[in-house]
């Protein structure tokens, strides 16, 4: 989580493009997820698990609009989540395949 909140607030004067920077957020969240659920595995707390990582993805955002050369965007958020739904799909095929 401190490697991605540096990342996400490190000044950068080269804007990263738009496609990358969304591959950027589904990638960091995808392994925050699985690090989150390696971590905290209960079951019952899952739906805690997933609103506290999306609630850490809108923070970063919230952040960024304050910050000179990074703005707060929506889309970048929605990256965040897709990522979190993204080891979820990879997790239940593991599953399914075990």
């Amino acid at each position: 989580m401190l490697v991605v909140a540096y990342l996400a607030l490190l000044p950068s004067a080269d804007p990263i493009s738009a496609s990358w920077d969304k591959a950027n957020h589904l990638l960091a969240f995808t392994v925050m997820a699985w690090l989150a659920d390696l971590g905290w595995p209960a079951k019952q707390q899952a739906p805690l698990r997933w609103g506290l990582l999306l609630g850490y993805g809108l923070l970063i955002e919230a952040v960024q609009h304050f910050l000179p050369l990074r703005q707060f965007s929506l889309l970048d958020w929605v990256a965040d989540g897709m990522g979190i739904l993204i080891y979820l799909g990879l997790k239940a095929s593991w599953q399914r395949y075990q």
